[in-house]
């Protein structure tokens, strides 16, 4: 009897720390690019091929992301991330293909501060950096495959369970132009290069514990 109360205690006394020392959660959120595409040129020396493109582009829409956040607590101010989910587009241009959606993997790490408390509420930044991962090649001379995101939001708790965030997110896709000579004296070219793309998010998480 005694050893059983013991071993109780013992993964309660686990129990507890795991809840004090980790937090799971789900947030969802709404994204909007903002700033000016910004056109480029790139000349290849070897086939004399001009390719244009935009190396800062705005999506066409607003778009979504799902995610799950696991959080390793350090201290009551200090604590460590992972997340993953999904980024769902709708209605956009890619390769030149019009009314496209997208679903694309994302997984990042991230790093929350807590600054002060609001109103007795936590107040605090968290950033974040990863990859975004998708594979968009409709259009067999232009092709689109992953991506890196970073972000940093500022974040208000509402209740132990309920925060709401705001901030900028940063996207660089990975681009390669491909250029099929039809004239024998001129050869194949392949371009790569990279698509910034910024964004305002606003987003809720729930914390499950």
């Amino acid at each position: 009897m005694r050893k059983c109360l013991l071993i109780i205690i013992f993964f309660t006394n686990i129990k507890l720390y795991a809840q004090n020392k980790i937090s799971f959660g789900l947030e969802v959120s709404a994204l909007k690019s903002i700033g000016k595409n910004i056109p480029a040129i790139h000349r290849s020396p070897a086939s004399l091929v001009t390719y244009h493109y935009n190396s800062r582009e705005k999506f066409l829409n607003p778009y979504f992301n799902f995610l799950a956040h696991i959080q390793y607590n350090f201290t009551s101010k200090f604590a460590v991330g992972l997340e993953s989910g999904i980024y769902y587009h709708y209605a956009e241009n890619f390769n030149n293909t019009q009314n496209q959606s997208l679903i694309a993997i994302p997984v990042g790490l991230t790093l929350n501060h807590k600054l002060f408390n609001l109103n007795s509420k936590p107040f605090g930044v968290e950033v974040a950096a990863g990859g975004l991962f998708f594979n968009i090649n409709s259009n067999w001379q232009i092709k689109l495959k992953n991506a890196l995101i970073y972000n940093t939001v500022f974040f208000y708790k509402i209740s132990d369970k309920h925060s709401i965030r705001s901030g900028l997110e940063k996207e660089v896709d990975r681009v390669w132009f491909y250029y099929k000579s039809l004239d024998p004296s001129f050869p194949n070219d392949t371009y790569k290069t990279i698509i910034n793309r910024f964004s305002i998010l606003l987003s809720y998480r729930y914390a499950f514990w």
